[in-house]
């Protein structure tokens, strides 16, 4: 089969879905042996006019032989996928999220292994990659940008759901997180109301057990800029030249994560976070450590005023802090210097 051509059109999205495959290639080639027949596959195709999509596998049929059960289907093969812009998908997750998707393209390259019925029945295993992404919130303020992320070495199976992933690195991220006039925050206004499940439903996908590692997250050049609109005036500050890592994040809760977090303040103030967490259970262990360095104190006058009484006019602050806990057992150990401290 050569030069098909695929139209999808989803009406009842907002935005409209329209997507194309096509000039799509397909060859398939039969292949007898004593224990099971299969297929040899290969598909060429491109997505929506740029993305390349490719498939080369082997498709296992349930084939009967004398005497014998027939044979279990299976699948094997190697999936690419290059450049597919997610813009056009927009429609799809603006019903789960209230968010717009300007740009962004997904690549991924892997083996896919498949069989029924089987214990894992999948397992994929490869890379994936998102580059130049841009999120915009449902009103279109910039919520997320990042010029790319990269998820090495991924290695997933099912079921139960078991996935790891040795390196997973955010380059350039910026994030805008909003405090809004009534106290709420714009990243907890992100998900829409979904239908409540049954109870069957809910009590299945509680037994349900799943393994999740991330050997290293590296943040590299990350921008995290907050604004408080409760406030009058408002108050504005960001954190930029975030760089770092967080290793052994165990979604299981068998091991602790281990941070190490860099990054700058208004007024190129240094601030430090290093420690370690349990990130199922955090009041199991928690241990961490922040160190702030030269932090101006004048851009958070607002809070001084609501709470104090008084502007500030000056001051820098060194901060110190250190919080453990042990099984529900929280100490800590503060040090805060304050130079040239000055009310308004």
């Amino acid at each position: 089969i050569s030069d098909v051509m695929v139209t999808y059109r989803d009406l009842s999205t907002r935005p409209n879905t329209a997507l194309t495959l096509g000039p799509l290639s397909l060859s398939a080639t039969p292949k007898a042996d004593s224990a099971q027949d299969s297929v040899s596959i290969t598909l060429n195709s491109t997505i929506n006019t740029s993305a390349k999509l490719s498939l080369l596998g082997e498709l296992g049929m349930p084939s009967a032989r004398a005497n014998q059960a027939p044979a279990t289907p299976y699948f094997s093969g190697r999936i690419s996928l290059d450049n597919l812009a997610l813009k056009p998908f927009e429609g799809f997750i603006s019903e789960v999220l209230a968010i717009r998707l300007p740009s962004g393209e997904l690549s991924t390259d892997g083996q896919l292994q498949w069989q029924t019925p089987s214990a894992p029945s999948w397992a994929w295993s490869g890379d994936t990659a998102v580059k130049n992404l841009r999120v915009l919130e449902a009103r279109g303020q910039p919520l997320l940008s990042l010029n790319a992320l990269q998820i090495n070495g991924v290695k997933a199976q099912g079921s139960p759901l078991q996935v790891g992933i040795n390196r997973l690195l955010i380059d350039s991220p910026k994030v805008r997180v909003n405090r809004q006039s009534d106290g709420s925050l714009n990243v907890a206004n992100l998900t829409k109301t979904a239908p409540s499940k049954s109870s069957s439903s809910s009590s299945t996908n509680s037994e349900s057990k799943s393994d999740v590692f991330i050997s290293t997250l590296a943040v590299r050049g990350g921008t995290v800029a907050f604004a408080d609109n409760s406030l009058a005036p408002s108050v504005a500050t960001a954190l930029s030249q975030l760089s770092g890592s967080i290793s052994k994040i165990d979604l299981t809760g068998r091991q602790n994560a281990q941070i190490k977090l860099r990054g700058y303040l208004p007024n190129a103030a240094p601030i430090a976070i290093e420690g370690a967490i349990n990130v199922v259970q955090p009041t199991k262990t928690f241990d961490m450590a922040l160190r702030a360095e030269r932090l101006a104190l004048t851009p958070y006058s607002a809070y001084a005023s609501r709470y104090a009484g008084y502007a500030l006019a000056d001051g820098l602050l060194w901060a110190d802090l250190k919080y453990h806990i042990d099984t529900g057992t929280l100490s800590a150990e503060n040090t805060l210097r304050i130079n040239d401290f000055t009310l308004g």
